[in-house]
Formats: C-alpha cells, structure tokens, sequence
C-alpha cells in the first residue's frame, strides 16, 4: 500500500517542472492583494491550472502543503477547493479575528461574505456549550453505538472515503455475527445492506438514530453535503434536511421564560385576557400588550409576533398552528357526518361551518377548501384501512364496536344472521361521472340506486333495485334481485326501506342482528319497529355519523366491486351503441339497469364470499 507521505514525494517528482515553476514564482513575483493588476491575475490563474494538472489529492494535503505549493499572497485570497469548504485553521483564524474587530471588517480583509462568518461564530460558540443529553452511552459496546464511537473518533480534518465506512461497518459486522439485532441495532445492519448494495438505496427504508444524524451532520462542516452524500451513501437531500433540523433544534431549545420583559406586565395581560368573554384575537392581543407595556414604561417595546408566540407557550396556550389543527379535526367529523347522511356539500357550506367552529376571526382565502380536500382526501374514500378518524370520531367508533361485541355476547346470533346493508346511487352519463366532495351529492341525480345487503358468512342478500320509471318489458324477478320497486327520485326512501326490510326478514333466524348507517330512512325504521325488533330478538345497530368508512362492513370493497361490475357493462353498451352509428347516446333504458344488476350481482355472490367475511373482521364487528 502506498503511503501518504511517499504517494506526495512520488508526485513531486514525476512533476518537477511543474513544482519548480511554481517555487520561482513564489521567489520572484510580489503580489499586492488590493492593487495587483491584470497580468498577475492572467498569471495567478495559470498557477491554479498548475496545481489542478498535477492532481494532488486536495484531501490529502494540510496546510503547510497547501502553503508550499500556493504562495502566500494567493493563500489569502481563497483556501476553498471543489468539493472543500474553508479550513478549520482558516475559520478559526477568522473568527477570531471577528470577534476583536468586527464581522464587516474581517468580510472585507479575508475576502468571506459577511453571513459566512456569523454562521462560524454561531458554530464555535455552540461547540462550546458542553455535551447533548441525547448523545448515547459510550459505554455501551453494540455494533452501533462501536459505529458511531468510531466515527466521532475520526478527525474530522482528515481524509474520510466511502471505503473507509464500508471497512468498519464490515469489521463490526463481522465481530457480531452471533449477536442477532435487536430493536435498538436494527438500523445499523439496515443501514450495511445499503453500503454494499446500491440497488436497494430506494427500498430500504431506515430510521436513523439521532447520534448518528449529528456526525453525519458535523462532516459537513468540513466537506461538501454532496461528497458527504457519496461517503455514507446517503441521499443528499436527507442529509440537507438533517442539517435544517439541527439548526432548527437549537432555536426550539430557548426557554421563553428568559424572554419576559416585565413579570408583571406580562401576568397583567394574561389576567386581561382571561377575563374577556370572547377570545381575542392574536392581532388585539399584542395591540393590549404593547398599550400595557407603554403605561408601565417600555416605550419601545414592541409585541411583535414572536412576542406573542412565547406568551402563548408561556402559559400553555394553544399555538396557532394546534388551533388549526383542531379546527380541522372538527370540520372534518361534520364532513364525515354530511356524507354518512347522504347530503351535498357545497364550498360555502365548508366556509360557513368553519367560521362557526373557529369564530369570526376565521377568513379563509379562496384556495382554502380545496387545500383542506387536498389534505384530507383520504378520509372521504370509504373502505381505506390504517386512516385516523377525528379524536371526536375515535371515542365514538370504539364505543360502537364495544355495544356490537357486548350484544353479540349476550344474544349468540349466528354468523347468518348478521346483516350490514347501505345504498348506492347509479350515474349513468356519456362524459363518466366523477363524484366530487364540492357540489352536489351522487344521491340528487342519479337514474337509479340499490340497497346492498350480506351476511357474516359470506352470503350476498338479494339486491334490491330502486327505478324512477318501470320496466318496459316483463322481466322475471329472480331471487338474485328482490324486489324491483319505483321511486320518482330513483332513491331509498322510508317506503322502499320498508319493502326491503320484509324481504331481509325472511331471511333471518332469530336472534339476529341489522347494522346500518345514520341516513334518515334507516334511523326512521329503528324508530317506527323497535317494538317488532324486540319481539323477534332483532338488534337494529346504527353507525354513528362520520365513522361509517371504518365501521360499515360493505365499505371494504363489495360496494366498490358492485359499482365496477355495472360501470363495466355500462360502458359496454356505449361501446355497442357507438358502433351502430347512434350519434346520441341516451340514457340505458329500466331494463338494462336490472339486467346490469343482476349480473353484477352472480358475479359478486360467486367471487367474494372471503372477502365478504374479512369485511366483518376488518370492521371489528366479529372478531
């Protein structure tokens, strides 16, 4: 292995004219930094193109090095290479000069722009202020505490390649081959598979401990973020993120007690505050504020922005941020709820509820709605598993699923006379309905709609069919869809939920039990037969509003697959109807929706019955 020491004399001599061109010219040539004029400039640069040809490993090199093949002149001008930032020596020779004179001053002799500088006194001054709580125990001998003790014993000033990381981690891979990882050391032998085999760098995904974050951070002090991006094999741009939230770390550690004014004022204001019915706003507050303080003498006290979030953390206020957050919450179970009720949602409807829910303070900009969808998109898709309700909602779903469990319990029905049942309305357009949270619902226009019904054990229900005209032609009802009935609106109202509820009973054994959601029809008939339901040992259970997405068995997929089956038999009359040259394609006639029905229904009943029973485990109505 060539040495250091040998691989720069070897150099040396394989360049000696190059080498003494540039010693002559130190000898020869007095350089004045302020008045050196264009031929020196012309002169320096070739120098420069020297240094490059001869390609020392700028790594290698320490400042003496650096001193004896730049001159002296130039050496003040700039020590900054490509892929190098400014020595350590260098800053510390310039802060200290900051710091007896002055941070212009010393931009203007050095030749660094002024917020370089302020950045390394910030850095020096917080190198000094002792060791992190959350620096781990050095103490402790695991294969990742080994890797991180290894690289804060590693000068930082010293030459640091990838193969360096990949040796050690292999080293101490190897030394713990009997040991197998547990929860703290996972990262560390995640975080090896990625050194050594670059097609995996987008699918492991690693949690990195906050120890090793810091030293990863500290090389950037000393080399390039995409150099240090290249040594550890780590994305630059994580590693642009840790460096933010270092710097962010250490603004959030001031204690906002240090930052009181006045004591006493500031207890003055929080007593005005707490005595006002109506909440002011952030803007009257620090308008209050800046008036008390000018009576007690603070001329020149200001109540800016700042001011007022540490007042707030001050006494554990909620931060304005927190009361977004929780203003959304809210306005997201009142969504969740409007949809459980098979209502419109309009953006004034949004705007309006939201000025109730935050006050009148509350001005939403124009975009505003479309963000707060954007946001919560998610939650308006029903049947996505792993999605958080509202902490409002959560209560309330975790009550439901304790009720449905306790009268499971107590009552015994069998999995054949467990019933989830809801609606689905059928658009039926030539431009492909797109349902959208802001307008009306899917339920004002809609040619048709059916009430889809299962049991626990799998089994489909009959489909029920709700028309605005009837049938042109006699079709048989079979028993795949029962019954057909007529509705102007073409919905589920209280005499279709009636007529439906005949057919369902004759299906059931007692006891059993029927779960729906809160749509008023549905609430209408718990209502109107409670009495009939306790005769016949029947529990009639309500979804409470807003959790029917997570609670409602149907949601996990079959009322999904029952609109793709009718959607795709939908666009396979377009396509018929477009190749025999109908230029106006009409809406499908009563009887192509029954027959679409029908199918989607065998279709359904013959596929899905384990997808059928999961949906009841998924919605934590049986376990």
């Amino acid at each position: 292995m060539l040495n250091i020491c040998d691989y720069k004399v070897e150099t040396v001599k394989n360049n000696e004219n190059c080498f003494s061109e540039i010693i002559n010219y130190e000898n020869n040539v007095e350089i004045d930094c302020n008045t050196y004029n264009l031929s020196h400039k012309s002169e320096l640069n070739n120098t420069q193109n020297l240094q490059e040809t001869m390609l020392f490993p700028t790594e290698y090199m320490s400042p003496e090095d650096c001193a004896n093949v730049i001159p002296k002149e130039q050496n003040c001008i700039s020590l900054k290479w490509k892929g190098k930032k400014y020595f350590p020596h260098f800053k510390t020779k310039v802060v200290s000069y900051a710091l007896k004179h002055s941070i212009k001053k010393a931009a203007l002799d050095f030749k660094v722009n002024k917020g370089t500088i302020s950045g390394w006194i910030h850095e020096s001054q917080h190198s000094t202020r002792g060791p992190n709580i959350n620096e781990i125990d050095l103490d402790y001998s695991g294969p990742d505490e080994q890797f991180i003790k290894w690289l804060r014993s590693f000068k930082k000033t010293d030459a640091l390649h990838r193969q360096d990381v990949v040796d050690k981690v292999q080293d101490i891979i190897h030394s713990f081959e009997k040991q197998e990882p547990n929860k703290k050391s996972l990262w560390f032998f995640l975080y090896a598979k990625r050194l050594t085999n670059e097609s995996s760098l987008d699918k492991i995904k690693i949690k990195y401990p906050l120890a090793f974050k810091k030293e990863v951070v500290d090389c950037t002090n000393y080399i390039s973020k995409k150099m240090t991006s290249k040594i550890f094999n780590i994305d630059r741009k994580r590693i642009c993120e840790w460096v933010s939230d270092s710097l962010n770390g250490i603004a959030k550690e001031r204690d906002v007690f240090k930052y009181v004014t006045d004591p006493k004022v500031d207890k003055m204001i929080w007593d005005w505050y707490c005595l006002q019915q109506k909440k002011p706003s952030s803007k009257e507050i620090r308008l209050k504020a800046a008036i008390m303080y000018q009576e007690a003498g603070f001329s020149n006290m200001r109540c800016s922005p700042g001011w007022y979030y540490r007042w707030r953390l001050r006494y554990q206020l909620p931060t304005v941020r927190g009361s977004q957050a929780s203003r959304d919450a809210k306005l997201l179970a009142w969504v969740l709820t409007q949809l459980d009720e098979n209502k419109s949602i309009f953006h004034s409807d949004l705007l309006e509820q939201a000025a109730l829910l935050t006050g009148a303070t509350f001005k939403a900009s124009s975009s505003w709605v479309f963000r707060f969808i954007k946001k919560y998109l998610s939650h308006f898709k029903p049947g996505i598993s792993n999605i958080p309700l509202p902490e409002s909602l959560i209560e309330e779903a975790d009550n439901f699923k304790k009720l449905v469990l306790a009268t499971i319990n107590k009552n015994d029905p069998q999995l054949q006379n467990i019933v989830a049942f809801d609606e689905i309305p059928l658009n039926f357009s030539s431009s492909g309905k797109q349902s959208s949270l802001i307008g009306k619902s899917d339920w004002e226009n809609c040619q048709a709609s059916i009430i889809v019904s299962c049991l626990a054990s799998g089994r489909l229900l009959p489909t029920t069919v709700i028309l605005k005209t009837p049938t042109e032609s006699n079709i048989s009802c079979s028993s795949n869809v029962e019954p057909i009935l007529i509705q102007a609106n073409g919905i589920n109202d209280i005499s279709t939920m009636e007529k439906w509820l005949e057919v369902v009973l004759r299906c059931l054994t007692t006891p059993a039990m029927i779960i729906g959601d809160i749509y008023d029809p549905h609430v209408h008939i718990k209502n109107t037969c409670v009495n009939e339901f306790l005769k016949k040992n029947i529990s009639y259970m309500l979804i409470p509003g807003g959790c029917t997405s997570q609670l409602q068995p149907l949601c996990f997929g079959i009322l999904q697959r029952f609109k793709d089956e009718i959607e795709n038999q939908w666009a396979r009359w377009c396509h018929e109807m477009s190749i025999s040259r109908n230029s106006k394609l009409r809406h499908p006639k009563s009887d192509n929706i029954v027959d679409w029905v029908q199918n989607a229904h065998l279709i359904i009943a013959n596929s899905c019955k384990d997808q059928i029973k999961d949906s009841f485990i998924k919605a934590g109505i049986i376990v």
